[in-house]
Formats: structure tokens, C-alpha cells, sequence
């Protein structure tokens, strides 16, 4: 408080009305009186002035008012960890009304101002990495405090799938199908199969995973709908197909004519799946192909067969898929026969005589003859292949 009166004279005051004290005021009558570390507001009264042995009562007041500082309680993250693109929000606590200023990772100061319950949120919309608010400040009506408090949301990124294939495609009837996935290492994704069930498969350390599907019979369609790490998900809708190709059939090979003459073509028929090729032999040869037509059929001939032909299937193939293949049938060719001599056995005769000719060749081979041109008779030569 500044006091002005009487050059040198002594003024006596309370404060607070608290006990008597006294300040001799200057030569020019200028005198301060000073109280440290008010907590509360400051009233002094005045109560005498006296200069040499005359003094005046006084009763002067003046006041001080003295502001509480304000005070800060806290500062939370609402929510951590969070995903990335997700709003960071911290909740701060202090003084009603009081302003906090704050800088969000090392930024520009910014302030809040409490409400009348003393509560405030600073928020950061769309996150994408971690958020720390550090507060510098906290200030009400004049008064301000320095502050050092700091918080921080932990902003996780969000999963990414980087590639879906097919490891092979085409393949086979009753082979594994394989889809190759690459992705956030350690995230799960989830996936249908032909529009079934959901499953799901975690990625390795490095970002890989694999669905395979055991003996597959149709066509192999993957639906990605989702991947997920440390609680922070992406919607998906990838797809990748494997074609699953039908393995050949093969119905029947089957002798055409059986037996035939020593000579003749020997032909056997082939049913299986359209344009398949089979793989063949004959008499356990070398292998063959013949390749079936769009009926699935097709034929295999043998010309100028002289001994029995034995056809031996192992495999059909069609679209890169094969089946291996036992089937045989065979054409039993039979020798043609020999005549090796014709001869009288006596010549000349004597008339009504009997003539007689002798006949050699094939065992029980039957020898079709006429006599001077007459009609056809026939003879059949014993099991030594002779005849008369």
C-alpha cells in the first residue's frame, strides 16, 4: 500500500485486523507498507498519524484483492492405444474457467478453456501417428501457473493386404489349392471360401500367410473381408480364383473285331473324356498317343497284324491333368493256312482205276477243290495236315 501524509510522520495500522505497526513516512511524506506472500485479500486500516508530540486519528482503509492461483489436477488420454485415422482425445481437470495452453507433439502452443466444473477435452481429429499433449500453462483471471504435464495417445497404424494370388492356377482335380497372401506382419485376415464360412489366417512376422484348400473338385474363389491388428481393422474385398480343371475319364478300349486273319488290321476302339490324349502301347513297344475326338472317342489300328495284338493303356491326359491308366484288350490273329502240296499218288492209271491225289498243309485246315471243273467239294486235313 502507498501512504502520503506528514513529511517524516509515523503512521500506525493494522492489517486484517490484525495487531498495531507503524511506518514513518519520508521527507517527501511518501511511505509503503508491504505484505509478502498474500494468500488472501489484504485490508489496512489506518488508526493514528502523529508527528513530534501532536497526532490525528485516522480512519483510512484500502484493500487488496488477492486472486487464488489456479490449480491443475490432470490430464488423461480418453482412449489409448487408438487406430490410425481415429481422434485422439485427452481429458484435462483444473481450476473453473481457468485457460491451459498446450502444444500437440512439439507444435504451435494452442489453449483450452475449463469449464465451470473445471473439465476440458483437447481432441485431434484423424490420427495418424502417435499424439503427445504437453501442457505449459494454466492461467484465471490475471494468475497463471507454469506447467509440465504430458500425456500421449499411442496411435496404432492401421493394417494393410498387399497381395492376394493364386499359387498355381490351373491345377488339377483332387489337387491342393494354394492362394498366397502378403500383408502387415502378424495381422489377421479373414476369408470365405466359394461363399462359405468365414475362417481366418495370421500372417507371419514378415507379412505372410497361405490358404490352402485339400483335394479340390471345383473351382477355388478366396473373399477377403477383413484384416485386423492390435484391435484396429480394415474392411476388404479382394477375391482370387484358382481353376480347378476335371481330370480325365476313361471308359473302355475295346477289341473291334476279334480274332482276325494273319494280315488283316487289327483295330481297337477308345471312349474317355472329350480331346484327351491316351497314351498307349502295343505288345509292350514303345508309347504311343492317340488323341480322343469331341465325342471321346478314338481308335487305334494295327495293319498287317501277324500276331495276336495287345494293346496296353497308361495314362490320359487332358488341360495338363493326367490319370495313369492299366486298360488292355487284345486281337487274337489267327495264322492264315498253308497248303504245301498238292500230288497224284500214282499217275498214270489204268481206266476204272482209282485216282488218287494227296494233299499236305495246315492242320485241320479245310481244302476247297472241284474235279475236271464240277462242282465244289471241300476236305479237311487230319491234325498231321494231311489229306486225300
Amino acid at each position: 500500500f502507498d501512504i502520503v501524509g506528514s513529511a517524516n510522520a509515523t503512521v500506525t495500522y493494522s492489517v486484517n485486523g490484525g495487531a498495531s505497526q507503524t511506518v514513518v513516512l519520508d521527507a517527501s511524506g511518501n511511505g509503503q507498507v508491504s505484505i509478502a506472500g498474500a494468500a488472501v485479500d489484504q485490508t489496512i486500516t489506518l488508526s493514528d498519524i502523529a508527528i513530534g508530540s501532536c497526532n490525528t486519528a485516522l480512519n483510512d482503509t484500502a484493500t487488496i484483492v488477492v486472486n487464488p492461483n489456479p490449480s491443475f489436477t490432470s490430464v488423461t488420454a480418453v482412449t489409448t492405444p487408438i487406430c490410425e485415422g481415429e481422434t485422439a482425445t485427452f481429458d484435462l481437470v483444473g481450476s473453473a474457467n481457468a485457460t491451459v495452453t498446450y502444444s500437440i507433439n512439439g507444435g504451435a502452443s494452442q489453449t483450452v478453456v475449463l469449464d465451470a466444473s473445471g473439465n476440458g477435452q483437447v481432441s485431434i481429429a484423424s490420427a495418424s501417428v502417435d499424439q503427445v499433449i504437453t501442457l505449459s500453462d494454466i492461467a484465471l483471471n490475471g494468475c497463471n501457473i507454469t506447467l509440465s504435464d504430458t500425456a500421449t495417445v499411442v496411435v496404432n497404424p492401421n493394417p494393410v493386404l498387399t497381395s492376394l494370388t493364386p499359387v498355381t492356377t490351373p491345377i488339377c482335380e483332387g489337387e491342393t489349392a494354394t492362394f498366397d497372401l502378403v500383408g502387415s506382419a502378424n495381422a489377421t485376415v479373414t476369408y470365405s471360401i466359394n461363399g462359405g464360412a468365414s475362417q481366418t489366417v495370421v500372417l507371419d512376422a514378415s507379412g505372410n500367410g497361405q490358404v490352402s484348400i485339400a483335394g479340390a473338385t471345383v473351382d477355388q474363389t478366396i473373399t477377403l473381408s477383413d484384416i485386423v491388428l492390435n484391435g484396429c481393422n480394415i474392411t476388404l474385398s479382394d477375391t482370387a480364383t484358382i481353376v480347378v480343371n476335371p481330370n480325365p475319364a476313361f471308359t473302355s478300349v475295346t477289341a473291334v473285331t476279334t480274332p482276325i486273319c494273319e494280315g488283316e488290321t487289327a483295330t481297337f476302339d477308345l471312349v474317355g473324356s472329350a480331346n484327351a490324349t491316351v497314351t498307349y502301347s502295343i505288345n509292350g513297344g514303345a508309347s504311343q498317343t492317340v488323341v480322343l475326338d469331341a465325342s471321346g472317342n478314338g481308335q487305334v489300328s494295327i495293319a498287317s497284324a501277324s500276331v495276336d495284338q495287345v494293346i496296353t493303356l497308361s495314362d490320359i491326359a487332358l488341360n495338363g491333368c493326367n490319370i495313369t491308366l492299366s486298360d488292355t484288350a487284345t486281337v487274337v490273329v489267327n495264322p492264315n493256312p498253308v497248303l504245301t502240296s498238292l500230288t497224284p499218288v500214282t499217275t498214270p492209271i489204268c481206266e476204272g482205276e482209282t485216282a488218287t491225289f494227296d494233299l499236305v498243309g495246315s492242320a485241320n485246315a479245310t481244302v476247297t477243290y472241284s474235279i475236271n471243273g464240277g462242282a465244289s467239294q471241300t476236305v479237311v486235313l487230319d491234325a498231321s495236315g494231311n489229306g486225300q
